[in-house]
């Protein structure tokens, strides 16, 4: 596939998509399609929502997504810039329905439903009956979970005039007629569940609890003395002293730092020293990719910057912390503090962007860490 045909031919694709007097034969004249592999391509369904996510893994420069053994699945392309790497769509303008060669992508919307532990994408008609089943999840937690397709679905990428475009099809070989007769009915509104009424059971007799009369001590009597036994002299209590580990012949090490070497032991078991154990900075969770640890010099991106992700809202994060600039010494100075840190355009602004965060105060921790680095930095909601 040759991307760089893509820009032009992407306009010229949302030129006829907006064409809204375009009827069924001539957008089935107009496109075609083409096979993609199925193995860079995920679909993503999320618990309670109605839209899918596709990603696609465009290059092997690092890994866009990351799935679990029950189905749910890490969007790795959130954290890092994907510019070239990774490709998503994310609504109707990436994405639509093909089935017997025709395009449906106005006769038909695709949508989610959640049920049970499961996540069903299908196809809606605009009018009438007939929805087609696409395929399920095997979960339903939360965040993204893939949605394996049906036997005979697939994923295929729309061409124009033999040039591929970035629009992908939702594809099956078969004619309407045939899908529409072996179609299943979607409960895409499931009925609310009416709770039985109950009848409350009786409150219990409460129960009446009378002490126990307590002996009286005769008035005037003495209170009765025991006598304490005094240690006995010369007796020394002390700890007993562990035998001292081996010496292997190599420091201990503790997250890449090397540890002092334990204290010699001393007959005095009472004046053993403990030497503190240096600590490192906390990192912001899910910021440091494997293999970025330790990197000699990080890399200094160049060219337009992707803008911000949307998908950090979905996956729970509420806070982003943003570097003012982009200068090569600027992402030189914030990726020696946090090596996955990128370029992104927030509210028409180029920053970099140093983290996603759940809660303020961890934020606040990662804010602080760069205005120490005379960086001008801020947290800014994610919307």
């Amino acid at each position: 596939m040759e991307r760089p045909h893509w820009l032009s031919l992407t306009a010229l694709t949302a030129l006829s998509l907006g064409m809204g007097g375009l009827n069924e034969q001539a957008i089935a004249t107009t496109f075609n399609n083409t096979q993609v592999d199925q193995s860079r391509f995920v679909v993503l369904g999320s618990a309670g929502g109605s839209r899918i996510t596709i990603l696609e893994q465009v290059s092997n420069a690092r890994a866009c997504w990351q799935e679990s053994s029950n189905g749910t699945v890490d969007a790795l392309m959130t954290r890092f810039d994907f510019t070239g790497i990774c490709a998503r769509a994310t609504d109707r303008n990436g994405y639509s329905v093909r089935v017997g060669g025709q395009d449906l992508g106005l006769q038909y919307t695709l949508r989610t439903v959640t049920q049970g532990n499961q996540i069903i994408l299908y196809a809606q008609p605009s009018s009438g009956s007939g929805t087609l089943e696409i395929g399920r999840s095997r979960s339903a937690a939360s965040g993204f979970n893939r949605i394996q397709l049906n036997p005979g679905w697939y994923l295929s990428r729309r061409t124009f005039n033999g040039q591929p475009l970035g629009h992908l099809y939702l594809t099956n070989d078969l004619s309407l007629a045939a899908l529409t007769s072996a179609s299943r009915p979607i409960a895409t509104n499931p009925a609310p569940v009416t709770p039985r009424p109950t009848t409350p059971a009786p409150s219990p007799a409460p129960i009446v609890v009378t002490p126990a009369p307590q002996p009286s001590r005769p008035v005037g009597s003495a209170p009765v003395e025991i006598p304490v036994p005094p240690p006995a002299s010369g007796v020394v209590v002390t700890r007993p002293t562990p035998a001292p580990a081996p010496s292997t012949g190599s420091p201990t090490i503790v997250n890449g730092i090397p540890l002092p070497p334990p204290p010699p032991s001393v007959s005095a078991p009472e004046s053993v020293a403990v030497l503190p154990v240096p600590s490192l900075p906390p990192m912001p969770l899910g910021q440091t990719p494997p293999g970025q640890v330790g990197s000699a010099r990080p890399p200094v991106f160049s060219g337009a910057p992707q803008p911000a992700s949307p998908l950090a809202s979905s996956l729970g994060f509420s806070f982003r912390v943003v570097v003012n600039g982009s200068s090569p010494d600027v992402q030189t100075r914030v990726r020696s503090i946090v090596p996955d840190a990128f370029r992104t355009v927030i509210n028409g602004q180029v920053v970099m962007q140093a983290g996603l965060f759940r809660d303020r105060a961890t934020a606040d921790q990662m804010l602080q860490r760069l205005s120490s680095a005379n960086l001008q930095a801020a947290v800014v909601p994610v919307n």
